[in-house]
């Protein structure tokens, strides 16, 4: 067993994405061995909305990045948490997807 529950994908990986074919097929291989190793992965840098669609698409499980939300003050972030609410993508973004 891992000491681990959750795999976080760099950045450097969504770069190129959703055009670069051969980075898409890696991301899609380390969501593969994630899901064989029962861990949730959170992906990290999502900055447009064809990122955001392939790894909806991929399955993956968790996202953030500045399209998604934007950095906050620690009392804006507090207060979000203490509300128990959870950031949505934009209203565009908006489809039926594995939890991103």
């Amino acid at each position: 067993m891992l000491p681990a529950d959750i795999l976080k994908i760099d950045r450097a990986f969504l770069s190129g994405l959703p055009g670069d074919a051969p980075a898409a097929a890696m991301l899609e291989e380390i969501l593969e061995v994630a899901r064989k190793l029962n861990l949730a992965v959170i992906a990290e840098g999502i900055e447009d909305a064809g990122q955001l669609d392939l790894l909806r698409s991929l399955g993956c499980d968790m996202g953030q990045g500045f399209l998604l939300a934007s950095p906050s003050p620690s009392p804006v972030l507090e207060a979000l948490l203490a509300s128990g609410a959870r950031l949505q993508p934009p209203a565009r973004m908006d489809a039926p997807a594995n939890g991103v």
